[in-house]
């Protein structure tokens, strides 16, 4: 966890400029979102919300955002960047969201739970989610799909397929380049689900 953080602190600014783009499947949620709240006041959580860039989508639909990310520099960059009187960012771990329990309509996840190290913390993750939604909420989930051949045949890691994993890590664990204008060629940590 804290090479993760280390990496995303290292990484903030460059992260965001490069994740300006929203998913589809983002707006999808956003839109629900909008069904949703027939009565204003919907509390969404994102958890790994980088610089804010989903946060503008349940704001103009009427939400609280509440936008969580283990990296401070990205917490802070998103402050900085979203600036609405019912969005708010924490500092913290998807293991151990720093929240009551029944607190949010919703949660989004978007992109981040591969990067949660250990079988042991993705499944705290995952309680932790259920925690803190409130009876009947949702709980929205996106993952990147390793296996796929586009992303085995762009980053070459076969072994994952044959059970072969860097030394101190779970089965399935691999590490992905990040290409650093400033810092050069930086390892990211991916599980793949």
């Amino acid at each position: 966890t804290n090479q993760i953080v280390e990496l995303y602190d290292t990484i903030a600014v460059e992260y965001d400029q490069k994740r300006k783009f929203v998913r589809s499947e983002v707006k999808e949620w956003a839109e629900e979102l909008r069904i949703m709240n027939h009565e204003l006041g919907i509390r969404v959580l994102e958890i790994g919300c980088g610089g804010g860039e989903h946060a503008a989508l349940a704001l103009a639909r009427g939400s609280f955002y509440t936008g969580l990310d283990v990296s401070p520099r990205m917490v802070e960059l998103a402050r900085f960047l979203v600036r609405d009187e019912r969005a708010r960012f924490a500092v913290g771990e998807a293991a151990d969201l720093p929240f009551a329990d029944a607190s949010f309509d919703a949660v989004w996840v978007v992109a981040v739970l591969h990067h949660v190290p250990s079988q042991e913390k993705r499944q705290a993750a995952f309680r932790e989610i259920a925690r803190v939604l409130k009876v009947g909420g949702r709980a929205y989930l996106f993952n990147w799909n390793l296996f796929a051949w586009q992303w085995l045949k762009r980053y070459r890691h076969f072994g994952m397929l044959f059970g072969l994993r860097p030394p101190g890590c779970d089965r399935r664990d691999v590490f992905i380049p990040w290409k650093s204008p400033e810092h050069g060629v930086l390892k990211r940590y991916y599980h793949a689900f």
